[in-house]
């Protein structure tokens, strides 16, 4: 992840807010105006009201609305990583392609808890500003490429397992899924439900089985 100096908390932040309570604050509004509004079309000023944090206040903790963003995104992906991601792939007694099924089900789950609203803010950035914001566009890809890894991953060890032909592309196969996964957010955002996500979800998973027998 990008982790700028230029980016950091002055050392003296927070110091007056014990654990730095209005950075907390302005994360928490950040995410969910970015996440519903979009980030071109949220200014700071309204992130400020809505955290109830003062500008000074704002400056002790980032350089600008952009660094803000930049560290929304890192807040989004470690709350992912540590309420979807570890917990889909914690038993390591499962096979591999049962692990990728677990992850595909527990991101669906993820966007039915919150009433399917809002898609992939990974995504959904990307969308938005990848073309106009080159830090944005660096930042996203660094994401996507980490999922991409974790998907490959798990494509390689079910590779070793057996459980695939030796013949199979991991990285391929990991490029599928994170385009299932991000398809399967945009259409869960444009149709309001996560049918489509689920039919894409398991249309690829069924090829993979299909892929024990058939050789690539």
């Amino acid at each position: 992840m990008i982790d700028s100096h230029t980016d950091r908390p002055d050392a003296t932040a927070g110091r007056h807010e014990p654990g730095g309570s209005s950075r907390r604050r302005l994360l928490d509004a950040a995410a969910t105006l970015f996440h519903d509004d979009g980030y071109h079309k949220v200014s700071l000023d309204r992130v400020l009201r809505t955290a109830g944090v003062v500008r000074s206040n704002f400056y002790y903790h980032f350089r600008s609305k952009e660094a803000l963003c930049i560290a929304v995104v890192d807040a989004w992906l470690e709350r992912l990583q540590e309420s979807v991601v570890r917990p889909a792939l914690a038993d390591s007694t499962l096979s591999p392609l049962v692990r990728v099924r677990r992850l595909l089900e527990a991101l669906i789950d993820e966007l039915e808890s919150g009433g399917c609203r809002g898609g992939c803010p990974f995504g959904s950035l990307a969308s938005a500003e990848a073309e106009h914001n080159e830090r944005f566009r660096e930042k996203l890809i660094e994401t996507f490429d980490g999922f991409s890894a974790l998907f490959q991953g798990l494509f390689a060890e079910a590779l070793r397992a057996g459980e695939l032909p030796d013949r199979t592309s991991a990285a391929r196969l990991s490029a599928c899924a994170l385009s299932v996964v991000q398809g399967g957010f945009l259409l869960t955002k444009a149709y309001g439900g996560s049918t489509p996500f689920r039919e894409a979800a398991a249309g690829f998973l069924a090829l993979l089985e299909t892929k024990k027998q058939v050789p690539m």
